[in-house]
């Protein structure tokens, strides 16, 4: 039983916002008829969904994904004012409330684990070993530490300041035989060895992982992630210029 208090509502025991119930309610669609996680900075959901939420699902799944999509936002008064495929395994969806226009909620449904058209772990493992969090699934804990641990290094070749603390006490102790069987194939053996080495002190560790020969030569792959980046910047420049 729900009950009403301006704005909030107070529901299985949290005092949520709209953003928050439409996310539950998108939710729980969504894990009911594709296999998904929540990838990180999920600690304070529902009350508190940070800037964005950063989902994984399987590549067939995106359509079932956009399906429920549009039909959680019309039955629970939220629109989709954009959605936006940034590459071959990003699809970004922007949400609003009807009834309250400045509460906006950003959702990127992942389906690989890379950079550019390099993957670094693989989809189907990471969901496979998937945990409960509360009402959510996310990764285990090892797989979350690497995951975005890559992703930081990937982007930055090292980690943010925001993320030390984490890596000092939640992420302290991960399985690094685990990191090397998701990584396997993917990213040399050198850049995970340089990272188990760096690990016990993480603030300082400063990589651009390799991936290895057979990760780079994938020339459908390539080609796939250039076309969908290339036509979202031109898409992004045709909009520039009509404004």
């Amino acid at each position: 039983m729900a009950e009403n208090d301006g704005n909030l509502v107070i529901r299985y025991g949290y005092r949520m916002n709209r953003k928050s119930l439409f996310f539950q309610e998108l939710w729980t669609h969504l894990n009911n008829k594709v296999d998904i996680l929540v990838l990180r900075n999920y600690e304070a959901f529902p009350e508190d969904l940070g800037n964005d939420v950063d989902c994984l699902v399987m590549r067939d799944s995106i359509v079932e994904v956009c399906a429920i999509c549009r039909e959680v936002s019309k039955n629970f008064n939220f629109r989709i004012v954009k959605s936006i495929q940034r590459n071959n395994s990003l699809l970004s969806f922007y949400f609003l409330d009807n009834c309250n226009p400045f509460d906006a909620l950003k959702v990127d449904f992942f389906s690989e684990l890379s950079k550019g058209w390099l993957s670094y772990a693989d989809t189907q493992e990471v969901l496979y070993k998937k945990i409960k969090f509360g009402e959510y699934y996310v990764p285990n804990l090892t797989h979350e530490a690497y995951l975005l641990l890559m992703k930081e290094l990937c982007m930055y070749g090292r980690l943010r300041d925001r993320y030390i603390e984490k890596f000092t006490s939640k992420y302290k102790n991960i399985d690094f035989n685990e990191v090397y069987r998701l990584s396997r194939g993917l990213v040399t053996s050198l850049s995970i060895e340089k990272i188990e080495n760096g690990y016990s002190n993480i603030a300082t560790l400063a990589l651009k992982p390799r991936p290895t020969m057979k990760n780079v030569l994938q020339p459908i792959m390539a080609i796939s992630w250039l076309y969908y980046s290339i036509r979202y910047r031109l898409l992004s420049l045709n909009l520039r210029f009509r404004n």
